[in-house]
């Protein structure tokens, strides 16, 4: 081999033996290993037997992944960090009051005295329960309210200028995917679609093409909605 030769050799040798150097720098710097922790370890070529581990954000550990003496593959979690305030909470709400339902819409956890705000809806409906995914961004109540806590919330629908009307919960019926009620009309009882708000055993509140004065149908209207079926298959 010519000194040429050897000397091009060893010139290659040394750029691979500094990338090398630099990929090693960069991730101790990504493990947030300062540079003067750096330049002392390169100087020294000593391992120190503890490495101190800085987390990119400030929180609160609620999950320690690792315990003592573990060996920690490369990129491997350490432990869990979350910020506690505020909080987001999944809320599941059915199919039905999905048109009602906007991101930015208050929310309040009665319970706990907290209220937040919806800041997005998902866009897939779940097969088993028929609801969607709705998260909300609450404060944390001094603590009061945790990760993992189970929580009822009530959402505040705003008017948006339109009528709504309490009706008896037996007259709103369910067909083709949308909620009826029957008004009673010169020739009988005719299905109006209607939004429905909000309901509870007794009532339902609901908006639609209804006027003050309407009658609407709370009782029979299993009978009202077969004939709809009926009307529909025609």
């Amino acid at each position: 081999m010519t000194p040429e030769r050897e000397l091009r050799v060893v010139e290659t040798e040394a750029a691979n033996a500094k990338s090398r150097l630099d990929e090693r720098a960069q991730i101790l710097s990504l493990m947030e290993m300062s540079d003067s922790e750096i330049e002392t370890l390169r100087s020294s070529r000593r391992i120190l037997s503890s490495v101190t581990v800085h987390a990119p954000i400030s929180g609160t550990v609620v999950r320690r992944d690792t315990s003592p003496g573990q060996r920690v593959e490369a990129a491997a979690p350490v432990v869990s960090l979350a910020v506690l305030d505020p909080l987001w909470i999944n809320i599941q709400v059915p199919a039905a009051r999905l048109p009602a339902i906007t991101a930015g819409q208050a929310i309040v956890i009665p319970a706990y005295g907290v209220e937040g705000r919806i800041v997005r809806i998902g866009r897939t409906v779940d097969a088993s329960t028929q609801s969607a995914l709705a998260v909300a961004e609450i404060g944390a109540a001094s603590g009061a309210v945790r990760p993992g806590l189970a929580v009822i919330a009530t959402i505040r629908i705003s008017q948006n200028g339109a009528s709504q009307w309490s009706v008896p919960a037996t007259s709103v019926v369910r067909h083709r995917d949308r909620s009826w009620v029957f008004v009673k009309g010169p020739q009988g009882f005719l299905a109006r679609p209607v939004q429905v708000i909000s309901e509870n055993a007794r009532s339902a509140s609901v908006r639609g093409p209804l006027a003050a004065g309407d009658e609407v149908a709370d009782r029979g209207v299993i009978t009202l909605l077969s004939e709809l079926a009926a009307a529909d298959k025609e």
